[in-house]
């Protein structure tokens, strides 16, 4: 409003009024004293200058200034909304990359469990060649062997290595079958750990950034809703007097002729309604929980291979380190 008064500081040359036309109080006592007394003592020349300004100035720019503190309280809401609202956006990557992980850890049980089934059989089919070589009798070959009694224990042997290439043929395809599961179950278990750490970097990410916002936000929006209610005692005085000046002028001036004599003795009673210059304080939305608690372990943390422990064949290791990602 003050440089909607300062606009009209050179505009006053009467001698009616020397004060600045900022100077409500003053004017008010001024246009007050006017009343008690008739033209040509009451300038009315003099009165419609006040009524100009007061009017095409002081009260345009005392409602520029209340709108402006309405505008700036609701624009300091939206902030806080959108501090939520982007948190929330966020949010759904968030859960996108939870329901990522969850996947991936699936995967990986079930491959542990199908790498179970791979080892027993495994162990089975070797255990069984082993068994084979450390108790089959292979017969003793005489030296020098006789053509004869060669003859069967050759035979013998053919048999038998028949046997040990069926038993030492099955033990090492489990065996690459195993490994080969091995290798795919490591990888799985990577991706899931890798899975997490992304979650978990994103989660942390978005409350981080939430609780800054949203503490630096509602701070600003308080500080502003303390400024205003100080903006508002002097908006509402500031209306009262503009008011009042207006109600002798509009008693004096309404008709233009300068010998109506009124005291205009209801503008000194009257009770100014001054709820045009209140401000309507929005109510803010409740503040965002974000829950981190599901990130609390993650790899690389104390009890993260905990989760393992159900696996029929866990790795106890880890394999990706959150903390080694950042």
């Amino acid at each position: 409003m003050l440089q909607s008064r300062s606009k009209v500081e050179s505009k006053l040359t009467t001698d009616t009024w020397l004060g600045k036309p900022s100077d409500l109080v003053p004017m008010l006592q001024f246009v007050e004293k006017m009343a008690t007394v008739s033209p040509p003592e009451r300038n009315m020349s003099g009165l419609s200058f006040i009524w100009d300004i007061v009017n095409g100035t002081l009260l345009p720019g005392l409602v520029d200034d209340h709108d402006f503190g309405q505008q700036q309280i609701d624009a300091s809401k939206d902030k806080v909304v959108e501090c939520i609202t982007t948190a929330e956006t966020r949010m759904e990557d968030v859960y996108n990359k939870s329901n990522i992980s969850s996947a991936a850890q699936t995967t990986h049980s079930t491959c542990r469990t199908d790498e179970e089934v791979e080892r027993d059989n495994m162990t089975t089919l070797c255990n069984d060649l082993s068994d084979f070589v450390t108790t089959e009798n292979f017969p003793t070959i005489e030296s020098p062997a006789e053509v004869e009694a060669l003859r069967p224990i050759l035979k013998r042997y053919k048999n038998l290595a028949i046997t040990f290439a069926e038993k030492d043929g099955a033990c090492n395809s489990s065996t690459t079958v195993h490994d080969t599961k091995v290798e795919e179950c490591n990888g799985a278990q990577s991706q899931f750990e890798e899975d997490f750490c992304l979650y978990r970097d994103a989660l942390l990410a978005v409350d981080s950034d939430y609780t800054t916002c949203n503490t630096r936000d509602n701070s600003s929006h308080q500080s502003l809703v303390q400024e205003l209610q100080g903006k508002v005692i002097n908006w509402k005085a500031e209306y009262k007097a503009i008011k009042k000046i207006l109600c002798y002028l509009n008693v004096w001036l309404y008709d233009d002729n300068t010998s109506t004599v009124n005291t205009a003795e209801t503008c000194k009673t009257d009770e100014i309604d001054t709820t045009a210059m209140d401000i309507a304080y929005p109510t803010l939305p409740d503040a965002k929980v974000i829950n981190v608690a599901p990130v609390a372990e993650y790899p690389g943390s104390a009890d993260w291979t905990d989760r393992y422990d159900g696996l029929d064949s866990p790795h106890n290791e880890i394999i990706i380190d959150c903390v080694d990602l950042d």
